[in-house]
């Protein structure tokens, strides 16, 4: 604001001497400095005893600065004869009721206080990477603001919804009544499985300007733009799963028309399952799950299956060989048969073990009808039929 402000030195009273550089009675001085700065006026020459008034008026308007109350100052000299010499002293007053300044410059204070601050809003963006096809979980995050001694300033939370990729927020505003550079810092804290927390700090500096009006003007850098960014990554994979049938070939019909897979999350069944069938071929995936179970991405989920029972199979599964295969081999047994031969009465019954019937060759079969000792029975009938106690009693051929 230098040379903003005018200053007028004129005399009050008849008969007051003037400054030399004085033009129509007056003499003009601004001020020489931004911040106001010291003038003279003078020297005025007296060349004989008396009282004499001056006066000393100020004009002239900046935005923002409100001036002194008092636009103008009296300055009263008294030139005295001290034994032959003049000798001069002066006293300013204002008009206020205030005491008398003896022997002082002539002050005006203006006051740089009606300033319109500067207000800066710090805007927060949250990113979830994941693969286009993930269905990321929902979350939530909170954010500190915290100026350069540490101090919390203020914290928002910002939450996202089932597969919800981003997020916008902002810290309270934030207002600035003088200029100067103002750091902040910017953290993340939060946790949800599967996706990271991002453990880099987002440093804000906010340059705040004079724009020398009565206002102060902002500026604000976070690493490199104005939003103080977090990204975050949600990991995922997905588990193939298979079943292979064994022992029945020749029996398909046996089969189920579908089988249930459930998926253990570190040995626990949270839920998810799927249904194989031969029009899928006996096999489907598990897609879309989360690697780790920690944001920190230090613990990961280990994922088995197992299979609901299959009635007449007895199933097999190996981790360490196939995560994603259950083999079920179909249930086999034995069955016994045994030969009762019975007789009619008064009849013997032949070896059972003798009814066998066993595949030989010819020659072998007539050896042992011709050295087969058959249990005989002489029927006394005239009949050209047999009885059938006869019959009966006749050996097997």
């Amino acid at each position: 604001i230098k040379g903003a402000y005018t200053f007028t030195f004129e005399a009050a009273s008849a008969g007051a001497p003037l400054p030399a550089d004085a033009v129509d009675g007056k003499v003009v001085k601004t001020n020489p400095a931004g911040n106001g700065g010291t003038e003279l006026f003078g020297p005025i020459v007296f060349k004989s005893e008396g009282t004499y008034r001056y006066k000393v008026t100020e004009s002239g308007t900046v935005a923002g600065v409100t001036n002194d109350a008092a636009a103008e100052k009296t300055v009263t000299v008294t030139v005295k004869n001290n034994d032959g010499k003049l000798a001069a002293s002066w006293e300013v007053t204002d008009g206020t009721n205030a005491a008398a300044d003896p022997n002082q410059a002539v002050r005006f204070t203006n006051v740089y206080d009606d300033i319109t601050p500067a207000k800066v809003t710090i805007p927060i963006a949250k990113t979830v990477r994941a693969a286009d096809d993930a269905v990321v979980p929902a979350w939530e995050y909170t954010f500190t603001l915290a100026n350069a001694d540490g101090a919390t300033v203020d914290t928002q939370t910002i939450a996202g919804d089932r597969n919800a990729r981003s997020g916008q927020g902002a810290f309270k505003e934030l207002s600035f009544d003088a200029p100067g550079t103002y750091r902040y810092k910017v953290t993340e804290s939060g946790s949800v499985a599967g996706i990271t927390t991002d453990s880099t700090p987002v440093n804000v500096t906010i340059e705040v300007v004079d724009a020398g009006d009565g206002t102060l003007t902002a500026t604000t850098n976070a690493n490199q733009g104005a939003t103080a960014a977090f990204w975050n990554d949600y990991e995922t994979t997905q588990l193939d799963v298979a079943k292979q049938w064994a022992g029945d070939d020749e029996l398909t019909e046996l089969r189920p028309d579908h089988v249930t897979f459930r998926l253990l999350e570190g040995g626990v069944f949270k839920g998810k399952a799927i249904a194989l069938t031969s029009d899928t071929g006996w096999a489907g995936s598990f897609f879309n799950l989360p690697v780790y179970s920690d944001s920190a991405k230090q613990q990961k989920i280990d994922y088995t299956i197992e299979e609901e029972p299959v009635a007449g199979y007895t199933g097999s599964y190996d981790a360490k060989v196939d995560v994603g295969k259950i083999t079920n081999t179909i249930d086999t047994g034995s069955l016994k048969l045994t030969k009762k031969v019975t007789a009619a009465d008064g009849l013997t019954a032949p070896d059972p073990s003798r009814l066998r019937s066993t595949r030989r060759s010819p020659a072998s079969s007539a050896a042992r009808r011709s050295s087969t000792a058959w249990p005989r029975l002489t029927c006394a009938t005239a009949s050209p039929r047999p009885s059938r106690a006869c019959l009966r009693a006749r050996p097997i051929r």
